[in-house]
């Protein structure tokens, strides 16, 4: 059977709970996966599982309601926001849910002076622009086998650190499973793909963001 494979936005289904994530025993981080920003770059580390589709993280992002051992995992989720004129970031941390929704304890503003730094962020954000035209990523478009219906849970879930990159052009956010590329498992990647995720690893550890 051929496979045609489209990303879901969700923006009538799931935002039609007025952009909560419902609480299992897992929060459903795919509301806010999808949320579009209106300027600058953000970047958000995830620790939590993903439904892996040829091989590929969806936007389906399910973070865990506890860590290993009991308790609320305050480092689960961190977020960094760049402004892209001024290089100012602000760095969110201490992950909380209020009504199923994630809200940041902590934050911590800069300015980011170096040179270097700054133009790796400029020339990751014109390759993740060239791949999203590469793909032809399309909106509101869904998961397809032929006529039928792709069930989520007849799809592996995967545990792991996932970095999602999203820009107000992308037509969806970029998605990569950190552990992957920090292990250097290349047989998930093509080689144009490797190096744009080592791309973006290299930049969260200079920002410091794990």
């Amino acid at each position: 059977m051929k496979v045609i494979v489209y990303f879901l936005l969700l923006q009538v289904v799931i935002f039609s709970e007025a952009k909560k994530l419902r609480e299992i025993t897992y929060y459903e981080y795919y509301p806010v996966i999808t949320e579009k920003i209106e300027t600058g770059m953000e970047i958000q580390i995830i620790k939590g599982y993903c439904v892996i589709f040829e091989n590929k993280c969806s936007n389906f992002l399910y973070v865990p309601k506890y860590k290993i051992g009991g308790g609320l995992d305050i480092n689960a989720i961190k977020k960094i926001n760049i402004d892209l004129l001024n290089f100012k970031t602000t760095l969110f941390s201490n992950v909380l849910f209020d009504n199923n929704y994630p809200y940041f304890d902590n934050e911590k503003q800069m300015i980011l002076k170096n040179k270097n730094i700054r133009q790796k962020i400029l020339n990751l954000r014109k390759k993740l622009l060239d791949f999203d035209k590469l793909n032809e990523i399309k909106k509101n478009e869904i998961l397809l086998a032929e006529d039928e219906w792709i069930e989520l849970d007849e799809l592996p879930k995967v545990f792991s650190t996932y970095i999602v990159i999203k820009l107000p052009e992308l037509s969806l956010p970029y998605i990569l499973n950190y552990n992957s590329v920090k292990t250097n498992n290349k047989s998930d990647f093509d080689d144009n793909l490797y190096e744009l995720n080592k791309q973006i690893i290299e930049l969260v550890n200079l920002l410091e963001i794990q």
